[in-house]
């Protein structure tokens, strides 16, 4: 996995901690505005890749806070990327991706937001 992807996991890892999101969202905009990747791949890396590994936390009582341990989180990632299942376990596991929508969907939109500004900003 090349840097660039690791740094957009780890900055996108904070919209799922268990502290007010607002005082991150410059910093992700700016790390996600400043990496290769189209906006809509970078919301599949957030809902398909790092969501499943990350939205547990948000529902856990005493939820990560200060930020995850940015060797663990991309281990985690690439372990649910690589793990082949059956579509019973498709069907039966939580749908992380969808689940994010919900709690994080506002926030991602303002993240959006910001890396189109910031790449328009460039452009201009």
């Amino acid at each position: 996995m090349n840097e660039s992807r690791k740094q957009v996991y780890i900055a996108l890892s904070d919209l799922f901690l268990d502290s007010d999101t607002a005082l991150h969202l410059d910093r992700i905009g700016e790390v996600c505005a400043d990496s290769a990747y189209s906006l809509e791949e970078i919301s599949s890396m957030l809902y398909r890749d790092v969501a499943p590994v990350c939205m547990p936390n948000l529902l856990s009582i005493a939820g990560e806070w200060t930020g995850f341990d940015e060797q663990q989180l991309i281990e985690k990632i690439v372990e649910h990327k690589n793990r082949k299942q059956s579509s019973v376990t498709k069907l039966l596991k939580p749908q992380w991706g969808l689940i994010a929508r919900i709690y994080i969907g506002k926030d991602w939109k303002k993240v959006a937001a910001l890396i189109a500004e910031k790449r328009n900003a460039i452009t201009d």
